[in-house]
């Protein structure tokens, strides 16, 4: 697995994009993708109640594409500020420096 912070959002992005598509159902301990019931099983006695888990899963679908969306505009803001920064960095010690 990647660990530099753009190749493992890369990768993740592509396994997300390889799923299959939404939406996809929490029903007890089974998640259900499109119009098949998968055996996801997500039922471990020795936890006890796997409703949490079901969840998580059936909702990956549409979380880590809405989260990858989100990193990617974040990443691109701070790219445009950093820009706008370094424009006004010799401006700003030409000010300090002259007083």
């Amino acid at each position: 697995m990647p660990t530099d912070p753009p190749d493992r959002l890369a990768a993740i992005q592509a396994r997300a994009e390889a799923a299959t598509k939404g939406p996809w159902t929490p029903y007890d301990n089974h998640v259900q993708i499109g119009s098949f019931l998968n055996e996801i099983e997500t039922e471990n006695p020795m936890v006890g109640d796997s409703s949490a888990d079901t969840h998580f899963i059936a909702h990956a679908r549409e979380d880590i594409p809405y989260l990858l969306a989100l990193v990617q505009a974040q990443a691109e803001e701070n790219t445009e500020l950093k820009r706008r920064l370094n424009q006004w960095e010799p401006k700003i010690s030409v000010d300090i420096g002259g007083t």
